[in-house]
C-alpha cells in the first residue's frame, strides 16, 4: 500500500487509530504535551524479544454501545483536506443476536484534490463484535487507483495463528501472522478505546491488525481537557498511544485520542503520527437515538 494508503487507515483505526485537537484552540492542530505517552507506557510497548507479546485482560468496560450511531470525520494532512472517514453502528441480522452485539460499518475516501494529484484511495470496511466487543470477524476492502485488496479475518486466533484471507486484485495474497487472544481489527479497537474506564494513568493494551501487519498498540488515560472545535466546546479526556509492529520493534506509530467525558463517549479528535507526517482527524457530525451533532447525515 501507499503511504497515503497506510496513514489513512492508522488514524481510521486509531479514531483509535485518532486524535489531535490543542485544548482550547478553535482549530487544533497540534498535540497538547506530546511528550504525553508516559515513559512506563513506552517501555511496556517496546518488548525485547517476545514476537506476539500477550496484552493483560482488558480492565471491566465502562460504557456500552447501542446501534443507531453514526459519526463521519474530517481528515487532513498539514491543514490540506485529505479526505473523510465514517463509521456507524448497526444491529446484527436476528439469528446472531445472542452472540453478536454489533456490526460496526466503515467507509473512507480521499478528496477530489488528493485524488486527482496523488491517485483515488476508497475503503470499506465490517466487523462484528460480540458483548465483551472482543471481535468475532471483519472484512475490509481497500481500492488504491487501480489495486483493490481484500482481507477477511476470523477471531479469535488459533494456535498462535491469526486467520486471514486476503487477496490483492482478485488473487490471492497469502498472510502469516502470529496473534494472540487479545488480536483486534481496526474498528472492534475503535470501539474498546472508547469503552475502557477514563480514570486518569487506566492503561490500555490491545494486538491489532493493520496494514497487512500485527502491531501491539499500548497506551493510557490522560488529563482532561477542554476543546473548541467545529462542532463546539467538549470536557474531554486524552488517551495518549504507541503502537510497535510486532514484527519491526523500530516501526511505531503515535497518536492521540480525544473523546468526551459524557455518557456519549465521542471522539472528538484525533492526531496520528507516521513517518513524520501529521495526520488529523475531527469530528464534524455525529447523530445516535434522540441525539445529533453537526451537518445532517450525508
Amino acid at each position: 500500500m501507499r503511504p497515503l494508503a497506510k496513514t489513512l487507515l492508522t488514524t481510521a483505526a486509531l479514531l483509535a487509530s485518532a486524535s489531535g485537537a490543542r485544548a482550547q484552540s478553535a482549530a487544533p492542530s497540534a498535540a497538547p504535551g506530546a511528550a504525553g505517552v508516559s515513559r512506563a507506557v513506552d517501555a511496556a510497548v517496546r518488548p525485547a524479544s517476545a514476537p506476539a507479546p500477550l496484552c493483560p485482560a482488558a480492565p471491566q468496560l465502562a460504557h456500552k454501545f447501542a446501534p443507531g450511531e453514526k459519526l463521519r470525520f474530517h481528515l487532513d494532512l498539514f491543514g490540506a483536506d485529505v479526505g473523510w472517514f465514517e463509521i456507524a453502528l448497526e444491529p446484527p441480522p436476528r439469528e446472531e443476536r445472542d452472540r453478536v452485539l454489533l456490526l460496526i460499518h466503515a467507509r473512507a475516501h480521499t478528496s477530489a484534490f488528493v485524488s486527482t494529484n496523488l491517485g483515488d484511495y476508497s475503503g470499506f470496511a465490517v466487523s462484528r463484535v460480540a458483548p465483551d466487543l472482543s471481535p468475532l470477524s471483519a472484512r475490509e476492502e481497500v481500492d488504491e487507483g487501480s489495486t483493490h485488496w481484500m482481507h477477511a479475518l476470523t477471531f479469535p486466533p488459533k494456535s498462535g495463528q491469526l486467520d486471514v484471507r486476503a487477496s490483492r486484485n482478485g488473487e490471492p495474497a497469502p498472510l502469516a501472522l502470529a496473534a494472540t487472544p487479545s488480536a483486534h481489527d481496526l474498528l472492534s479497537a475503535f470501539l474498546l478505546l472508547r469503552a475502557m474506564p477514563l480514570t486518569t494513568g487506566t492503561p490500555f493494551c490491545t494486538e491489532l491488525f493493520a496494514g497487512r501487519r500485527m502491531w501491539k498498540m499500548t497506551g493510557a488515560v490522560g488529563p482532561r481537557e477542554t476543546l473548541e472545535t467545529p462542532l463546539g466546546r467538549f470536557n474531554t479526556v486524552r488517551i495518549d498511544l504507541l503502537s510497535v509492529r510486532i514484527d519491526d520493534a523500530k516501526t511505531t506509530r503515535t497518536a492521540h485520542l480525544w473523546i468526551t467525558d459524557d455518557e456519549r463517549r465521542l471522539p472528538i479528535a484525533a492526531l496520528a503520527e507516521v513517518k513524520g507526517k501529521t495526520l488529523r482527524a475531527q469530528l464534524e457530525s455525529a447523530s445516535g437515538k434522540g441525539w445529533s451533532l453537526g451537518s445532517k447525515d450525508r
